[in-house]
């Protein structure tokens, strides 16, 4: 039993089945999810250079299938992002050792990831919060297609595109460094939650570079679960779902827009343990999309043994 750190969840377009991709931080394996029980499709070892802190399914050529992106994390080289590719059905690497944070979006509002952002990685504070680069997939390499107007506390992780405001509206929803929730449409403040949101399960240990008394001074980073947006009621526009651990195990908010504007509902969902992420897709056939959970127990102080339940809410009809 290990600890799932995260997970991606999507459709893949070209033939249409749910698939959900899964990390325990050292290994990634992909799932097709069939009358919503899990088939493993392949797996993958992909810890040689530091921890997996991150996974997301994103199409970059275009062709339908869903290529991996992970980002991973070394206390001492710093950041090293990836991305594999499947062909006739086994993993490989397309790209390794990218020392940026990879964060793939969906821009255009087609319900899957094709567009990857990066942000700058720094030794001294992490993230290069406010940055971001938009990449394009050219003869197999990843090529600045130009910057990003980004909120200036944009963190490459935590975050989601919804279109929360309006059927044609693309606002980034992202966890910041206060635990709060913003959204913003191109780097404008939309809202900001009251309460607290997030509570990653993952704290990483990077060294600053920096001496102190002869001994290498290190800062502490939390990675934060990835909100969903997904519409859960069928009109259309998408709710944002994001756990709230920092507050109670088990709690989950769902932020809605009202007549009066945005609104956090946070449900007990009676989950034991912390969920380190979600995920959610919707069928053509269903009315209503199914969410997953990954719940973590962990079974000592340090993380290092725990088990970890996968849930998933069917539709109602």
């Amino acid at each position: 039993p290990f600890a799932v750190v995260a997970i991606d969840v999507g459709v893949m377009p070209k033939d249409k089945i749910p698939r959900m991709v899964v990390s325990d931080g050292e290994k990634i394996y992909q799932y097709k999810i069939v009358n919503l029980k899990p088939e493993p499709e392949w797996s993958m070892s992909v810890r040689s250079r530091g921890q997996v802190i991150s996974v997301y399914f994103v199409d970059l050529d275009g062709d339908g299938v869903f290529e991996v992106v992970g980002n991973r994390h070394d206390p001492k080289s710093g950041l090293n992002s990836f991305i594999l590719g499947v062909k006739d059905g086994k993993p490989r690497y397309l790209a390794d050792s990218i020392e940026e944070f990879l964060f793939p979006v969906d821009v255009k509002g087609v319900g899957y990831k094709q567009t990857v952002w990066t942000q700058r990685f720094s030794k001294e504070k992490f993230f290069n919060q406010g940055q971001a680069d938009q990449m394009a997939w050219k003869n197999g390499k990843l090529v600045t297609e130009k910057a990003v107007k980004v909120h200036q506390a944009f963190r490459p992780m935590g975050a989601t595109f919804s279109n929360i405001n309006g059927k044609d509206s693309r606002v980034l929803a992202f966890i910041d460094e206060f635990n709060r929730l913003q959204m913003s449409v191109e780097g404008e403040d939309l809202w900001r939650s009251g309460t607290a949101v997030g509570g990653g399960a993952i704290t990483i240990e990077q060294e600053t570079g920096q001496i102190t008394n002869r001994v290498m001074r290190t800062a502490f980073y939390k990675i934060e679960p990835t909100p969903v947006a997904i519409d859960l009621d069928g009109d259309g526009i998408d709710e944002i779902l994001v756990p709230q651990n920092i507050v109670k195990e088990g709690l989950l908010a769902i932020v809605f827009k009202g007549p009066a504007g945005f609104r956090l509902q946070s449900i007990d969902t009676g989950f034991e343990g912390t969920i380190t992420a979600l995920g959610g897709f919707k069928t053509d056939d269903a009315n209503q999309p199914t969410i997953i959970a990954t719940v973590v127990r962990y079974k000592n102080l340090l993380k290092t043994a725990a088990e970890t339940q996968i849930i998933m809410t069917v539709p109602q009809e």
